[in-house]
């Protein structure tokens, strides 16, 4: 839980500061990547449906599980890195933007970003539970095989949170996309 709240506080907190830096330092510069080229442009000439299964799939399974989750199993701190990256990437972005598009994709930032949040918990505690089991589970001794079935047992139910609040994410950014082009 602790770790929950601390990645909370650092995502946004890098998130709040970066878009500040950035509006600061590029002030007066507006992005927005549309065109027939672009991955918004391609994504936005599907049906809304259809938009909204890609995006939710695309953010579960590559930005979440393989991202965050699975670089867990490799090196426990890979999916706090990853995250932190991804805040930087987020912020650069939203201090291009001009504030309609940021207040349109506002919660589409919170939805995904706390789903990345609980993501990269249960990367962590994967890592670690193969790694150092009894800094996840000190009330017991398990092996780093039971540790790992647990953890596993654990990152499921974390996962059902992931997947809510992605597949809502994705209907929202679906109807932004649609609604600002």
């Amino acid at each position: 839980m602790l770790l929950l709240a601390v990645l909370n506080w650092v995502f946004f907190g890098v998130i709040f500061i970066g878009t500040l830096l950035g509006m600061v330092r590029y002030r007066g510069f507006t992005a927005l990547p549309v065109g027939e080229s672009s991955i918004l442009g391609q994504i936005s000439s599907l049906p809304l449906p259809l938009m909204a299964m890609y995006i939710f799939s695309f953010n579960l399974l590559v930005s979440g599980f393989v991202l965050l989750t699975l670089s867990g199993l490799a090196f426990f701190a890979l999916p706090i890195v990853f995250l932190f990256l991804r805040a930087l990437l987020w912020s650069a972005i939203i201090a291009a933007w001009p504030s309609p598009f940021f207040l349109a994709a506002f919660l589409i930032f919170i939805l995904e970003g706390e789903a990345y949040i609980l993501a990269s918990v249960a990367g962590v505690v994967l890592g670690l539970s193969w790694l150092k089991s009894d800094w996840i589970y000190s009330d017991r001794s398990l092996s780093r095989f039971e540790s790992l079935r647990r953890a596993a047992q654990e990152c499921t139910s974390i996962y059902v949170w992931v997947a809510i609040f992605l597949l809502v994410a994705g209907m929202v950014e679906a109807l932004t996309i649609v609604s600002i082009l």
